[in-house]
């Protein structure tokens, strides 16, 4: 039976019994199994907004409201319109990204025929009629050569992870005509879009192979804050519950006690104590001059963050330059046309209306590239700078100071001295019988007070 046949015995079954139910009782009116009734029943009650009255004695009924019926056909109507949303909504954005291409040709393909039938008319003047043949057979090679439906597959509503639209190839040279348009007009993806979450990553590896305890110099590859901007520090000890402390020196520590690894040392007979590998002791390991400390069972931090740069577009030169030459012609094209109807005043005014929205749309198409091409060269800068900034903090790092030096030597100190602390030996197995156990430990602790 599957749960929509069981929801359907449920909801009868309460509303004979005036909506107000315990469990025995709907199973002792449905026959249903007591999981079945349980399970679905929290459900139902969840859904439905249903309350609880807990009597003196324990039992719990389940009160529903009036309107349940009403209430649960209206969940499955937004539950199916929410799944049609979810089917067609990659669909639409593909047409989405489609439609300023399309607008494009269809800009260009206004003005080509009314130029066309200009050029007609001068053509049946001089009686030469590849004066109007010829356009013809240049416009169709321009269509031709622009392969517009070429990489595009129909199966477009398939999705997966990495994108909503899993037919298009975001690394592929050329999308096609329609794709590569909406690529010009707005770029392609911020390389840089999960670049927070790759910083708290690189953060959460090195405090962890660095048994909870850093300096603010460890700390500035990666956060993109130097040792003396200590504000840049405040989230991170936020994020990761951390204090800052002092080594002998006077030196800036930052702790983090809950990121601290402890050392593993079973106390269990042989057999059972290979099947828990023990955690090694920090070893030091220096990368020129900067010595740190992981585990062997931790996960080494990068050495550095760097942002990406951003580019302006991944299409072809070809490409971009057949997309540019039609946006310029479309440009010139309507401003011309719309210029002429306006001037001459011979026609009505929805044609001049008409003209004047393909003539901004056409400055859109060329306008709006322009100023993104400036913004990505302004982002460009500052992410080079960011990212010089880093190599400085990283070289600062590598080749330290005395000063530098001797907190480093006293803070892996306090990592040893931290390590000592900290155990995490077993006291209980699923593994073995609970008696055993208890024996073992009172044989180790009568050892220990013998000695």
């Amino acid at each position: 039976m599957t749960a929509r046949d069981i929801r359907k015995q449920l909801l009868a079954a309460i509303s004979s019994m005036d909506r107000r139910v315990t469990i025995p009782d709907l199973v002792a009116r449905t026959g249903l199994s007591l999981s079945d009734v349980s399970t679905e029943l929290n459900e139902l009650a969840y859904e439905l907004k249903a309350d609880l009255d807990v009597t003196d004695s324990g039992q719990i009924y389940y009160r529903f409201p009036k309107d349940l019926h009403y209430r649960y056909f209206s969940n499955r109507l937004m539950e199916l319109a929410y799944r049609l949303w979810t089917a067609i909504l990659p669909a639409l954005k593909f047409l989405f990204r489609i439609s300023f291409g399309l607008l494009l040709l269809a800009s260009i393909s206004i003005v080509f025929f009314i130029t066309l039938v200009l050029q007609s008319l001068m053509s049946a003047f001089s009686g030469n009629p590849n004066e109007v043949l010829n356009p013809i057979r240049q416009f169709a090679k321009l269509i031709k050569r622009l392969q517009l439906f070429k990489p595009i597959h129909w199966k477009f509503w398939q999705t997966n992870e990495k994108s909503e639209i899993a037919s298009i190839d975001e690394n592929a040279e050329d999308n096609g005509f329609l794709l590569n348009c909406h690529e010009f007009l707005f770029g392609p993806e911020d390389p840089n879009k999960n670049f927070e979450n790759e910083k708290s990553k690189g953060i959460a590896q090195l405090i962890r192979s660095n048994n909870g305890i850093i300096l603010p110099e460890q700390l500035a590859p990666l956060s993109g804050s130097s040792a003396e901007e200590l504000e840049g520090a405040f989230p991170v000890l936020a994020k990761f519950h951390g204090i800052p402390g002092a080594t002998p020196s006077g030196h800036l520590v930052y702790k983090f006690p809950e990121m601290q690894e402890a050392v593993s040392q079973p106390d269990l007979e042989p057999a059972v104590a290979d099947e828990f590998q023990s955690t090694a002791l920090p070893l030091e390991h220096t990368d020129g001059d900067h010595v740190s400390s992981t585990s062997a069972s931790s996960q080494l931090p990068p050495a550095n963050l760097k942002m990406k740069p951003r580019v302006f577009t991944s299409i072809s030169s070809e490409r971009m330059k057949s997309i540019l030459l039609l946006a310029v012609s479309n440009f010139f094209g309507t401003v011309f046309f719309w210029w002429l109807l306006f001037s001459v005043r011979s026609s009505d005014d929805i044609t001049q209306e008409v003209f004047l929205l393909l003539a901004l749309y056409a400055s859109f198409f060329l306008i709006f590239p322009a100023i993104r091409w400036i913004s990505v060269h302004i982002l460009n800068r500052r992410i080079k700078r960011y990212n010089e900034k880093i190599d400085k903090l990283e070289a600062d790092l590598t080749a330290p100071d005395n000063a530098l030096k001797l907190a480093i030597s006293e803070v892996s100190k306090l990592r040893q001295d931290e390590i000592s602390k900290l155990s995490d030996n077993l006291v209980y197995t699923t593994s073995r019988d609970y008696l055993e156990q208890e024996a073992d430990l009172l044989l180790s602790k009568t050892d220990d007070n013998t000695q």
